[in-house]
């Protein structure tokens, strides 16, 4: 049986907005906003982008250990570079626009 998903490459992701794109692995505080800072980590060999990104947290929990596996596949997601750099603009510039008195 063959399917589209047969047809497209490892290395790239169906995106929603923007296609088929290379891909990174992000954690999900990065991703729902609760962590800012984005650690770089480098993506496995063969793939279109150079870093995969977890906040300081995931990447004291996943690199340096006390992890499971369930932990680790359940705090990650596989985004489209394309959003990636979307979130993260939006991350800066609404951390650059926010006054130090109005943040938690």
């Amino acid at each position: 049986m063959h399917s589209e998903i047969d047809d497209i490459p490892n290395h790239l992701i169906q995106c929603g907005e923007g296609g088929l794109a290379p891909w990174s692995v992000v954690c999900r505080h990065l991703l729902n906003g609760t962590a800012r800072k984005w650690v770089p980590v480098p993506a496995e060999p063969g793939r279109e982008t150079e870093h995969d990104w977890l906040c300081p947290a995931c990447y004291r929990r996943h690199y340096l250990g006390g992890s499971t596996v369930d932990e680790v596949v359940c705090d990650l997601a596989a985004v489209c570079v394309h959003c990636v750099n979307e979130l993260r603009a939006e991350q800066a510039v609404s951390a650059i626009r926010v006054p130090r008195s109005r943040r938690r």
